[in-house]
């Protein structure tokens, strides 16, 4: 965990935007939304979509309706 804060905190320091990758569990998204990471990305969210899929996803969550 060590780092991770300090590639954040490097990464604001500097102001660049911090992208994590490969998270896989709510308690990683915890403790990197609680490190104020500024962009989340991995299979806790979904797993790579087609491009089919991705278009009925964002449909689906731009109408606030589930998949």
């Amino acid at each position: 965990k060590a780092i991770i804060d300090a590639i954040i905190k490097l990464g604001h320091d500097i102001n660049i935007e911090v992208t994590a990758e490969g998270v896989e569990t709510e308690e990683q998204y915890d403790y990197l939304k609680k490190k104020r990471c500024d962009k989340i990305q991995g299979y806790y969210f979904s797993k790579p979509l087609l491009p089919e899929e991705a278009t009925m996803f964002f449909k689906c969550a731009l109408k606030n309706e589930a998949i």
